[in-house]
């Protein structure tokens, strides 16, 4: 199963453009030291050694070295002009204002706000709203020096500005970068609105948040079908079955929170490897 944002969004998929760039892997960024005392409602993270293990595995995959720790920041997302893919494994967040993600640093084993994994997941999610502008600027991710301010900080609205058409494919190895502000006819405006807006063809993205321990071991497989030559929402797919397979790991919470939406078809054979850069 795959989603789109609306049915407009089969008419793009029918004319695929070609990425301007090599993919791109990002994780672990270097979110700077946890403040003691933080003020009320102010977003800190913790180091993610699962986003670390992740971009080891999945090297082999991209054509560039990984873009890690200090490294892995606002600005180095804002230069990508159209990548073959790009993957981003760090803190994701929706819903700061509300307090929800002001406590990031309650669940060091997740890649966002904690959330019981034996309990309802949803009842933690904001109510829907018509306020669509808003979305955008309550969704998140934390790139390096986060705990710093908000230069470390990029909101689903920066990401819809960036020139990402060509990109066959964006995952967001985070948590709760599928949630959003719902209003009827015009889905969930968030990251993954953000990314369509981009001009991304397909994406990954997550429900809740997600088991830094055990996202690794899902996307290492997502990548192995993918360069396999398995579609996109199938690779998905597969990857969850191997994983919920594992000891430990059957609850649904660590393996049914990612999803796919947009292009469901296997990427193009030259999404691996390296591109000729075009502006």
């Amino acid at each position: 199963m795959s989603y789109v944002s609306s049915g407009r969004d089969l008419l793009r998929l029918a004319l695929p453009q070609r990425p301007r760039s090599s993919a791109v892997l990002i994780a672990g960024p270097d979110y700077g030291p946890v403040p003691r005392s933080p003020a009320l409602g102010t977003l800190t993270f913790t180091q993610l050694a699962g986003a670390a293990a992740e971009a080891t595995y999945l090297q082999r995959y991209f054509p560039a070295t990984a873009v890690t720790d200090k490294n892995a920041t606002k600005a180095a997302l804002a230069a990508l002009t159209g990548p073959a893919m790009l993957h981003i494994a760090t803190h994701g967040f929706y819903g700061w204002r509300a307090g929800l993600a002001g406590a990031a640093t309650r669940g060091p084993a997740t890649r966002g706000p904690w959330l019981d994994p034996l309990r309802g997941h949803m009842e933690a999610l904001p109510p829907p709203t018509h306020d669509l502008s808003d979305g955008l600027d309550q969704a998140g991710l934390a790139m390096a020096d986060a705990n710093r301010g908000p230069a470390g900080i990029i909101t689903a609205r920066e990401i819809a500005e960036f020139d990402w058409t060509g990109t066959q494919l964006v995952v967001l190895s985070a948590c709760q970068t599928g949630v959003g502000a719902v209003a009827s006819g015009d889905g969930v405006y968030g990251l993954r609105r953000a990314l369509v807006l981009a001009g991304a063809a397909s994406q990954v993205v997550s429900l809740w948040s997600v088991a830094d321990a055990s996202t690794p071991a899902l996307m290492r497989d997502y990548y192995a079908a993918l360069q396999q030559g398995v579609g996109r929402a199938e690779a998905l797919r597969q990857a969850k079955r191997r994983l919920l397979q594992q000891p430990g790991y059957a609850h649904p919470f660590y393996w049914a929170a990612f999803i796919p939406a947009g292009d469901w078809r296997p990427l193009d054979a030259t999404a691996f490897a390296p591109q000729r850069s075009t502006q």
